[in-house]
């Protein structure tokens, strides 16, 4: 088999490994694909199955009924199926933990950005964020209250994923003409704080639901 582009290599949210994504389906067409006439066929069932993992996340929020069933029936592609449902469970989470849309956008400035933080708590913004889209191990930038702070040298490779985290941002600071930014990543469960740059965070930060790009808790 011929080698395959570096920048076709992606990670499978379901197996949780890196694989060549067109591959990984090629592979197992032949034994899975014998009720679909053709591959991509067999392409929009295996699509189809993880709306059906958004439908039952949707389910145990108790999502309105019709907004299910119109999930489950509604007539378009399952690529659009499943860009719908990732938009409406992300817009559900939203509601049923009570959390407030931020103004902040990122064309807005580091001191508007540290002020929201500073009046309304901690943010929850969206998107290619580390630690999964670096090739390298992050490294210890600096210590608080003798706690690592993990982050990576400028330069350091990036791999576009084909899906997106949720970051906490816990903190901002401007330290030696630099505009940082600390946070906590849901790829490993919120467990260590990392350190970027402010501009890599406007960058990187992705619509949550229409045109909220963070939210923050009710009552911090």
């Amino acid at each position: 088999m011929a080698a395959v582009s570096s920048k076709c290599v992606f990670h499978d949210a379901e197996t949780s490994d890196t694989h060549v994504s067109i591959l990984r389906w090629l592979e197992t067409y032949p034994a899975e694909g014998n009720d679909h006439p053709t591959f991509y066929d067999y392409c929009m069932w295996k699509l189809a199955k993880r709306v059906n993992l958004y439908i039952t996340a949707l389910a145990k929020l108790n999502c309105a009924s019709p907004d299910l069933q119109g999930l489950t029936e509604a007539r378009t592609d399952s690529l659009q199926r499943m860009m719908l449902a990732d938009t409406t469970l992300r817009g559900l989470v939203s509601f049923r933990f009570s959390f407030n849309p931020s103004p902040w956008k990122p064309t807005h400035s580091f001191e508007t950005f540290t002020q929201e933080i500073g009046q309304n708590g901690p943010h929850i913004l969206f998107g290619n964020f580390p630690p999964f889209c670096y090739k390298a191990a992050p490294k210890e930038k600096l210590k608080i209250n003798g706690k690592s702070i993990m982050g990576w040298d400028k330069g350091t490779e990036h791999i576009k994923r084909p899906f997106n985290n949720a970051v906490i941002v816990v903190g901002c600071q401007e330290a030696a003409h630099q505009s940082l930014v600390f946070y906590r990543s849901a790829i490993d469960s919120f467990s260590k704080t990392y350190v970027s740059s402010y501009q890599n965070v406007r960058e990187t930060a992705e619509f949550l639901f229409h045109e909220t790009y963070a939210v923050y808790l009710t009552g911090t």
